[in-house]
């Protein structure tokens, strides 16, 4: 695990009450981030990658920690994309699934795709454990781009 992954992903653990996360749609304190991904990462089965639809919100910024905690491999999907670019990424990156918002409504084209909703209701009781820490030589992103 590289030093910087390292650093995060240990601010995130000791899962402080202090600020980690400002957002245009909330905040998340250290402690409150740590309990998302714990939840979010037991909702992951190991097979990757899987699809982030990402928005400026809580629930992106906790979908993308979480893949960093548990090693697994994302594609951001750009909200902007249009059908033909979205339908690109599918058929090349072949996401298993998809993680979005719990209020998010999705585009038709990514329905073949199981979604992973991100609850960030942090009144629930579902527990969730923090992951093992996964391989250093794991992948984080797969950044697909336009051309001009």
């Amino acid at each position: 695990m590289t030093q910087e992954r390292a650093t995060l992903l240990s601010a995130i653990s000791a899962g402080e009450d202090r600020l980690a996360i400002s957002m245009p749609d909330g905040t998340l304190t250290y402690r409150q981030l740590r309990h998302a991904i714990s939840v979010l990462a037991s909702d992951l089965t190991g097979e990757q990658p899987i699809a982030v639809w990402a928005t400026a919100e809580l629930a992106t910024a906790v979908a993308v920690f979480t893949a960093l905690a548990t090693g697994t491999v994302i594609v951001p999907l750009n909200p902007k994309s249009g059908e033909r670019e979205l339908a690109h990424v599918l058929n090349d990156a072949r996401p298993c699934a998809i993680i979005a918002g719990s209020r998010t409504e999705l585009p038709e084209t990514l329905s073949s795709l199981r979604r992973i909703s991100v609850d960030l209701d942090l009144d629930e009781t579902r527990e969730g454990s923090w992951p093992d820490d996964p391989p250093g030589t794991s992948a984080a992103l797969i950044m697909y781009t336009r051309r001009h």
